[in-house]
């Protein structure tokens, strides 16, 4: 007997779902849905619940099939899934090469046997379960979008780039293929004839959940949980009275405001226009017609505490009425700062960053000299009875100063790994080198698009915001206001001599005379790139608007771009090899670190290049001091083995 089993005549079904399809070889009855005969598929289309008209389409279908049949030499009673599923392509390839048909005629016949095929598959699929199919993703339109076009069945696919025919169709589907799979990805590419990186660029590289990444994925997954069940207080809900607490503390902190109190050295924080920074203006950042952008950080702390405070007690809360948390002596309350802790501890699951930040705001706060709390025991008054009239404003500060020492104590490190997510650049041979492939692979999806389109200029111009930042790795808020020109006074590019230059006074931890600003060569390798968004690019992204801004959002030019954070981390996800996306802070170590590597303790160096103080350097950007120490300490254990061993 033949040992292809397809066409072995079939036993009946023995009751419990199982039938023999060969001597000692069964299947479970579902899979039977497979061998269904041509005859069957015939009638099934004619007279079934979804049966097709029987007008000259219908004809046409059934000649094209009986043509098929007697090329192959199949009869009615033989199975029609193998000729029309699994081995489609053959089925082609035998009809093309039979030479019967003119090649009108062939792609007529072509075309409805690819109609039979995709019937077949549902009669085949009719009762199977249901794949549910995941939502769609850039990646996943892309890739249905190229399989249509291309006319390759799956399998045909799946063979022209010599992979499993089951992780194309998890692609189809939605699912986004794993790191391991790139080099599938790129050949399939190359089967649907597109440009490399056109698929692979749209990918949220997946990975297994063991590995850095999959950490990261699980804290970015963990984070947007959390931020389902938000807690702070909202600006809505602050009283006059409390905005005019925060007010004179605002003033207080900027200077705006003369005060007697002393502050500490480095505790001043700045004011800048709104055409300087992303941060918003509210309540809580406004003073003095301007914008302060550690007020929005310090106040989220603030109103931490106080929704706390008014959150329901069977959500963990105190359960206090919003009447009676407006006031920002709940900050000097040991018992209120210590719940507050607890709940943040509970929700974190450690005593990371975040806690250690509100004690020091707290302790900054409860200074016996520059504390601004802790000269105001008049908040206090404000507090809900009894304990407003039986407290002792001293020995209430200074216990919470003791509970947030306590916890300091306590710090167990951060939520994340900050260096996972520049893993992928950290660990390749040349850190550089892999940013430079994002950018590449930027440029490669703008030669995609249409010449024109306003799509391929914003790829454009992300492409220069990733070689800017790779070449001289500025601040986010930065790079955000930068200005077209100088006309208006601030932070801007332009070309003198032979190359553009920047001149930026809008940088953090530097200290220098009020209007003085840093003034720098940009790399030559910048110039081209720069003249063609200027001449080409930005003038399609902005349109008929009037914008300042030199690099400005396709969704509102006038406004400076608030989320280009939000946006970098997407691009350097897509572009970037292997990368689960990083911000431009991010790319700042990555710039140090990679310069630190190549060349040890110049660290007066990095401070130029990030445009901050050697101090900063030190406490922040030096990613290799102890692996150095090793590394040096390695070269002298091993001089000293080969001495003893020279000695011998």
């Amino acid at each position: 007997m033949s040992e292809d089993f397809r066409y072995f005549p079939l036993t009946t079904n023995n009751g419990n779902g199982w039938q023999q399809i060969a001597p000692g070889h069964y299947v479970y009855s579902s899979a039977m849905q497979s061998n269904f005969t041509y005859r069957h598929l015939i009638e099934q289309v004619e007279t079934g619940p979804s049966a097709s008209p029987t007008g000259q389409v219908h004809r046409n279908r059934l000649s094209a099939l009986a043509r098929a049949m007697a090329i192959l030499g199949r009869a009615d009673s033989d199975p029609a899934c193998p000729d029309l599923c699994t081995h489609f392509e053959k089925t082609l390839t035998a009809i093309a090469d039979s030479g019967q048909f003119k090649p009108r005629r062939l792609a007529d016949i072509i075309g409805h046997l690819r109609w039979w095929s995709r019937h077949a598959a549902s009669v085949r699929d009719s009762g199977k379960p249901r794949v549910p199919r995941r939502q769609d993703s850039d990646f996943t339109r892309a890739l249905l979008r190229a399989f249509t076009d291309s006319g390759f069945t799956k399998s045909g696919l799946a063979a022209a780039a010599s992979m499993s025919p089951m992780t194309l169709g998890d692609w189809l589907r939605g699912r986004q293929p794993r790191v391991d799979t790139r080099a599938a990805l790129e050949r399939v590419e190359t089967a649907l004839r597109l440009e490399p990186g056109a698929l692979s660029r749209l990918v949220r590289w997946a990975d297994s959940g063991g590995s850095a990444q999959g950490h990261l994925g699980a804290y970015r997954k963990r984070i947007a949980e959390l931020q389902q069940d938000p807690y702070r207080l909202p600006l809505w809900a602050f009283s006059e009275d409390l905005a005019k607490q925060w007010q004179a503390f605002l003033g207080h902190q900027t200077g705006t405001v003369v005060s007697d109190l002393p502050m500490s050295r480095q505790a001043g924080w700045s004011v800048k226009r709104p055409d300087q920074t992303r941060v918003k203006a509210t309540v809580l950042t406004t003073i003095a017609g301007g914008i302060c952008p550690s007020a929005e950080v310090v106040a989220r702390k603030v109103q931490g505490i106080l929704g706390f405070l008014a959150r329901p007690t069977s959500l963990g809360g105190r359960g206090l009425p919003l009447a009676q948390v407006q006031t920002l002596a709940w900050l000097a309350i040991p018992d209120a700062v210590d719940g507050y802790f607890r709940f943040v501890v509970n929700r974190s699951g450690k005593v990371n960053n975040g806690v250690r930040g509100m004690t020091s705001f707290i302790l900054s706060m409860l200074d016996d000299r520059t504390g601004w709390l802790r000269h105001h025991p008049e908040l206090a008054g404000k507090l809900p009875d009894p304990l407003a009239s039986n407290l002792d404003w001293h020995a209430s500060c200074e216990s919470t100063v003791a509970v947030c020492l306590a916890w300091r104590k306590r710090y167990a490190g951060r939520s994340r790994n900050p260096k996972v997510a520049i893993a992928c650049v950290l660990d390749a041979d040349d850190a550089l080198a892999a940013m430079w492939r994002g950018i590449a692979s930027l440029d490669a999806e703008a030669e995609s698009l249409p010449r024109g389109s306003l799509r391929r200029s914003s790829v454009k111009r992300d492409a220069l915001i990733l070689a800017l930042l790779t070449c001289i790795p500025l601040r986010i808020e930065t790079v955000a206001a930068l200005n077209i020109d100088g006309s208006r006074g601030g932070d801007h590019i332009y070309w003198q001599g032979n190359r553009f230059r920047l001149s930026a006074g809008n940088l953090k931890n530097r200290r220098r005379p009020d209007g003085e600003a840093v003034d720098i060569a940009l790399p030559q390798i910048l110039n081209e790139r720069i003249t063609d968004y200027l001449h080409e690019h930005r003038p399609r992204i902005v349109g008929t608007q009037d914008s300042q801004f030199f690099l400005p959002s396709t969704r509102n030019p006038r406004q400076l771009w608030r989320t280009m954070n939000a946006h970098f981390i997407i691009v350097t996800r897509r572009h970037v090899p292997d990368c689960a996306g990083f911000g431009p802070h991010a790319l700042r170590h990555v710039v140090a670190s990679h310069y630190l590597r190549l060349h040890p303790n110049e660290h007066t160096v990095v401070a130029k290049l990030l445009l901050v103080t050697l101090g900063t350097v030190m406490k922040h950007y030096d990613q290799s001091g102890a692996e150095l120490a090793m590394s040096l300490h390695e070269q002298d254990l091993e001089e000293a083995a080969r001495k003893v061993a020279r000695s011998r």
